[in-house]
């Protein structure tokens, strides 16, 4: 890539001087200017990578020059040129924008290898850059996917629900005798089919939920909850499936009333994750034990906490 460089001083020998070097030696493209003001003109019309410009020039100098340019047109790149009495307005030009300053009297090999190290640093950064920007533009396309495939997932999950309701409610009549009576080999199939329902059932309700902790629209409903009854509530739902397999599920649970503060929906449900792993990873003839009791934990937030646990016998 050839660099276009903008030379401005107002002392014509010292623009031909670096004109030549930076053509020749450097094999850069050069223009110059003899003050700021015609600077600013050429940059408005023309591209530049650099401006390389003496600090002391009539009017308007070079550390005004380097504002303007970091105002109007901060992707250009600005170096200052100074002799040793003005190290100090060279430090103020860099808190305003300046790449780099060059002491006078100017060694143009030095000149030409700082030029290049600045404008080759400046592609790498345009690179990094660009590549930020693919990397946020591709993030924002994942997030709308994302965003579209909560919002599938949710809307599917709704519609779902109500056919399925639907044909449970059959079933179960039909299992009830309320259509006709029905032989053992049909209720049979007709369990099983109510059984896989349930199933069909609780995926949809972990997809709902998986939606609606992905999109930050899950609510907690806190309250008074009764433990014992809704860990009874619990098994007592889940026995059917354990029933094929065999697998018995024990309840220990203190008599007095256990009351936990909480949303009963969610611990129900974490009871049947738990509960229902349980039934899968335990063999036939197995146990599940479920239990609950006050923490036994020392520290001051443990101390009015239930600890529930469920065992069982499997892998």
């Amino acid at each position: 890539m050839e660099y276009r460089i903008l030379v401005v001083d107002d002392e014509r020998e010292i623009r031909d001087i670096l004109f030549r070097a930076l053509t020749r030696l450097g094999g850069f493209h050069v223009e110059t200017a003899d003050s700021a003001e015609d600077a600013l003109q050429k940059i408005e019309k023309s591209r530049f990578e650099l401006v390389l410009t003496d600090l002391k020039m009539p009017e308007m100098d070079g550390l005004q020059l380097v504002t303007e340019i970091a105002k109007s047109k901060p992707e250009i790149l600005t170096v200052l040129m100074t002799g040793h009495g003005t190290i100090d307005s060279a430090l103020e030009a860099m808190k305003q924008g300046a790449s780099d300053y060059i002491m006078k009297p100017i060694n143009l090999d030095e000149i030409i290898i700082r030029l290049q190290r600045i404008l080759n640093e400046r592609q790498r950064f345009v690179r990094l850059r660009d590549f930020a920007d693919q990397l946020e533009r591709a993030n924002q396309e994942l997030r709308k996917i994302d965003m579209m495939k909560s919002e599938f997932v949710s809307v599917a999950s709704h519609e779902l629900r109500t056919p399925l309701a639907a044909i449970k409610n059959a079933v179960q009549l039909i299992l009830k005798g309320k259509t006709g009576e029905i032989n053992e080999n049909q209720a049979k199939f007709l369990s099983m089919a109510e059984r896989n329902i349930d199933r069909l059932t609780h995926i949809l309700n972990s997809l709902l939920n998986l939606s609606k902790i992905e999109s930050g629209r899950i609510e907690m409903n806190f309250e008074s909850v009764p433990l014992k009854r809704v860990i009874e509530l619990t098994a007592a739902s889940l026995r059917p499936q354990a029933d094929v397999k065999s697998i018995q599920i024990v309840a220990e649970v203190p008599q007095q009333p256990l009351s936990v503060y909480g949303d009963q929906d969610k611990i129900e449900q974490i009871l049947t994750n738990l509960i229902g792993n349980a039934i899968k990873f335990t063999p036939e003839g197995g146990q599940i034990l479920i239990t609950a009791e006050p923490s036994k934990g020392g520290g001051e937030s443990q101390r009015d906490m239930i600890a529930v646990s469920v065992k069982d016998t499997g892998i």
